[in-house]
């Protein structure tokens, strides 16, 4: 199984690299990628970049999303339950039904 995320350079993955080492690793630029259902619970994701990725039904939960970019961003019905988006762009992104019993977003 090998997925292609196309970014500036693309990124060619097997099946033995997880999403979650591909974005903690790599460091890999996630802007507009497809990415229903993704688990990235507890992650330290600070800075990472997601603009308008499809994240619905994503798992967040108490992940770091400091600094993150999440513009235009489709999070509905994702789980953001402790996450911390301080300094996170949430510009435009869809929120609508998500599951968050608490997260932080604190802005400058």
């Amino acid at each position: 199984m090998t997925m292609i995320f196309n970014n500036e350079s693309d990124i060619i993955v097997n099946e033995l690299l997880t999403l979650r080492e591909l974005v903690l690793k790599h460091k890999a630029n996630l802007a507009g990628a497809g990415l229903v259902g993704v688990n990235l619970s507890g992650l330290d994701l600070s800075g990472a970049n997601f603009e308008g990725a499809n994240l619905t039904e994503a798992n967040f939960k108490g992940a770091n999303l400091s600094g993150a970019n999440l513009k235009n961003a489709d999070l509905k019905y994702s789980n953001l339950t402790d996450a911390v988006f301080t300094g996170a762009n949430l510009e435009g992104a869809n929120l609508y039904r998500i599951e968050a019993d608490f997260f932080k977003l604190l802005t400058k």
